[in-house]
């Protein structure tokens, strides 16, 4: 894991020398010779960066071409231009944002946000893995410090809830909110969202990990998913302005959130609830339950008519829609 995170970072270095290069390309030696890397080391960098992106970058001729311009997210725009407090920092690589934000999580601040252009193990509810291209996607975590372990119930589907809003600004299709966490433009899955908490004292830190698919066209399967992505091109800034949304979004969400909890949200959530009005079977652990979802109610439970029977259900993964 060590040598592929060092190719990683040897390949978002590449990237930005191509980017800065006429016509974005460059002789091998040339390049080798700018990066400081060994012809093994360019090879492997190469290779990492077939595994990453596929079809980035080109070489013919022995040279080395980057296929379009990288997006790449700034720290300083993003702190400059997010409304609130909180840090903001962007590693080029890094296992998961949400594993680095918990490892040091009695230090956090509200609003502390921390981006990745590259993830190596990224997390997604149930064990699913969250895989990022380079330049295409944004995974980011914000933290949040709660002085009332109770007002934490429900944050996942006011998050959901504020990330649809926020990215609705940026297509004409229909963003929905899947409960409890997935977020999808039109049929394909756009993103989604892994809050995780540690008790530190008094207070409850709630590390809110949001992976987004932004620019590109490649909508297989991912996960078991058909992917979607908010554009299908790809536009200078674009990554950027979406980041500054989303962190607007999320501190906006928690701020209110902490103060007013979910029931204010819940005439906005049923605009965007994937699921309202359809038959669902749901799996939570070894049991199994069957109905029509009717929405949800103030502490985020999906409220399921069971044949009559009105169910709350705390957690659990949608198998299947009618």
């Amino acid at each position: 894991m060590e040598q592929s995170v060092k190719a990683f970072e040897r390949f978002l270095f590449l990237l930005k020398i191509l980017n800065s290069a006429p016509n974005s390309c460059m002789s091998i030696s040339e390049l080798c010779t700018t990066c400081g890397f060994s012809k093994d080391e360019f090879c492997q960098t190469i290779k990492a960066a077939d595994t990453l992106s596929p079809g980035l970058v080109s070489i013919n001729n022995n040279v080395c071409k980057l296929n379009r311009v990288v997006d790449f997210l700034d720290a300083n725009c993003i702190y400059r231009k997010a409304q609130g407090h909180g840090r903001v920092e962007v590693i080029p690589c890094l296992d998961s944002t949400n594993t680095v934000m918990l490892s040091k999580a009695k230090d956090l601040a509200c609003g502390d946000t921390l981006f990745a252009e590259i993830q190596t193990a990224g997390r997604g509810r149930r064990g699913g893995r969250w895989n990022a291209g380079i330049g295409a996607n944004i995974t980011v975590s914000v933290a949040w410090r709660f002085y009332d372990i109770h007002k934490v119930e429900g944050l996942s589907c006011a998050v959901g809830l504020c990330t649809c809003k926020a990215l609705q600004n940026y297509t004409d299709k229909a963003i929905t909110v899947k409960w409890p966490n997935d977020i999808y433009l039109g049929k394909g899955k756009l993103g989604g969202i892994l809050i995780e908490f540690r008790n530190i004292g008094k207070s409850v830190v709630a590390v809110i990990g949001l992976g987004v698919n932004v620019c590109g066209v490649d909508t297989g399967e991912e996960n078991g998913y058909q992917r979607a992505y908010l554009v299908d091109e790809f536009k200078e800034n674009l990554r950027n302005e979406v980041a500054i949304a989303l962190v607007n979004a999320i501190r906006n969400c928690c701020l209110h959130f902490e103060q007013e909890g979910l029931e204010p949200l819940l005439e906005d959530y049923a605009k965007y609830d994937r699921l309202s009005g359809h038959f669902v079977r749901i799996a939570d652990g070894n049991r199994m339950y069957e109905g029509k979802v009717l929405g949800i109610d103030p502490v985020g439970k999906l409220l399921l008519d069971n044949g009559g029977e009105l169910l709350s259900i705390a957690a659990g993964h949608v198998e299947s829609i009618d």
